[in-house]
């Protein structure tokens, strides 16, 4: 488990590989993590921090499995390698 009180950030790959790599992490809200993040449900304020990471300790596996099941699908899908290079092709043929 993983924890950013990050209040910016340039694009945040590295959480996303992280959270790939089935790593969960809590995030405190900001605008960075909102927008990369929008449905991703361990975010928090600063305050409920402590309550958050110990509810996902108690119930580890399961914050894995939403992971697995809907966090990782749903970053893979927004943030696509292919569809990144394809857009940078297009941009430079224009």
């Amino acid at each position: 488990m993983f924890l950013s009180t990050a209040h910016a950030e340039s694009f945040g790959v590295m959480y996303l590989e992280l959270l790939c790599s089935g790593v969960v992490g809590v995030f405190t809200h900001s605008e960075w993590i909102d927008s990369l993040l929008p449905e991703y449900p361990f975010r928090t304020t600063a305050k409920n921090v402590p309550a958050m990471m110990a509810s996902i300790y108690r119930d580890y596996d399961r914050a894995v499995e939403y992971l697995r099941r809907e966090a990782v699908p749903t970053i893979r899908k927004t943030f696509n390698i292919d569809k990144s290079c394809e857009a940078l092709r297009q941009l430079f043929e224009e």
